[in-house]
């Protein structure tokens, strides 16, 4: 049957679909809602889109049993993105390894950390676990290396330097610790260590 299209669309927009193609826009919208939070709209006037309203307004028509299926279809999916990890020297410019946070606000909150010496709280995404964790760290330094902003930092709890990609930290908190930043660290002797 052949779509008609509106001149001017609704406020609301009522869509009669088979149930195979709603459990597809449902995994679409929780792997949207797995990278990002929120989408802003511009039409047909400016607002915030919350993707996990979506995904519950899906959930509320759908049967009990979409919410695991759709899950695990996601998950499969994020899995295929998140093979081993990449070494910065392997890196191509059109390489974009998921998941990718916005960094956006996390970068003027990094650099200033970097510049008074203050202890961070993260939330990071680590590949080779497939999971996020909290790190407390000593951000040393930042640089963009390709098309990723990647952070050198010291974490105490292991007692190493570690190199950070920027949008796989999910988030991010500035502490009242101060640091001492080694007077030989130079940020070129570590850039090139494989990224958590």
């Amino acid at each position: 049957m052949p779509y008609k299209k509106k001149e001017a669309p609704d406020e609301r927009v009522f869509i009669d679909l088979p149930l195979n193609e709603t459990v597809v826009l449902l995994v679409g919208a929780k792997l949207l809602n797995e990278l990002v939070e929120a989408i802003e709209i511009e039409y047909p006037e400016p607002s915030e889109l919350v993707i996990n309203d979506i995904v519950k307004k899906l959930l509320n028509i759908l049967p009990d049993d979409v919410d695991e299926m759709t899950n695990n279809i996601t998950q499969d999916i994020l899995n295929s993105f998140f093979s081993a990890d990449v070494h910065i020297s392997d890196l191509e410019d059109d390489d974009y390894s998921y998941p990718m946070y916005s960094i956006d606000e996390k970068l003027p909150l990094i650099k200033k950390a970097v510049k008074d010496s203050h202890a961070i709280d993260i939330e990071y995404y680590y590949m080779e676990k497939e999971e996020v964790q909290k790190q407390h760290i000593y951000p040393y330094g930042m640089q963009k290396q390709g098309p990723f902003h990647l952070l050198v930092a010291y974490c105490p709890a292991v007692h190493e330097i570690k190199v950070f990609r920027i949008d796989r930290i999910k988030s991010l908190a500035a502490d009242t610790e101060k640091f001492q930043r080694p007077e030989n660290f130079n940020i070129e002797s570590y850039i090139h260590l494989t990224y958590q």
